[in-house]
């Protein structure tokens, strides 16, 4: 891999419409992370106004992340590489997915509680035919799906690797 496809290389990293692209000066970045999880690299620096800020590429195949941040941590003189082992996960997203399907699974079994009169939406009606077991269970199954997942994260941590300055 060449440095000289950084360009083509961010915008192909880029998310949709995103057309964020800031210039990045070699001698201004402070720090590359990456992790053996995820497929993004994170690159630290400082604009030209002397304001920290950070830039994440996306969507790297897995045996390229390491070569990329290797080459551009040598040619921006990052010489301190720290290998940081079994990086706990942040499973805050996964909290509040619980605490979301909790939530909407509890306004559906109240809507089931409601009594069958007049005309209702075919929505309102299979919550009803469900009842509050039918809920229950349903409900169950995504939050042991989202446990699962947590578990399998926890099971192997990610690896951290960190290009700095001294």
């Amino acid at each position: 891999m060449y440095f000289a496809d950084f360009d083509g290389l961010r915008n192909e990293c880029l998310n949709g419409n995103k057309k964020y692209s800031p210039t990045v000066p070699l001698n201004k970045i402070e720090k590359i992370v990456f992790d053996d999880q995820d497929n993004n690299v994170s690159i630290y620096f400082t604009n030209e106004s002397g304001k920290k800020k950070s830039y994440y590429l996306e969507s790297f195949a897995p045996k390229d992340k390491e070569p990329f941040a290797q080459e551009l941590a040598e040619v921006s003189k990052l010489t301190n590489h720290e290998f940081r082992q079994n990086k706990k996960k942040n499973f805050n997203k996964q909290y509040l997915s619980i605490l979301g399907v909790i939530s909407v699974i509890g306004v559906f079994v109240w809507f089931s509680t409601f009594p069958r009169t007049g005309v209702r939406s075919r929505m309102f009606r299979l919550v009803q035919d469900l009842g509050p077991a039918g809920l229950s269970i349903i409900g169950g199954l995504f939050i042991l799906g989202i446990l699962y997942s947590m578990y399998k994260q926890s099971r192997k941590p990610a690896n951290e690797h960190i290009y700095m300055r001294h």
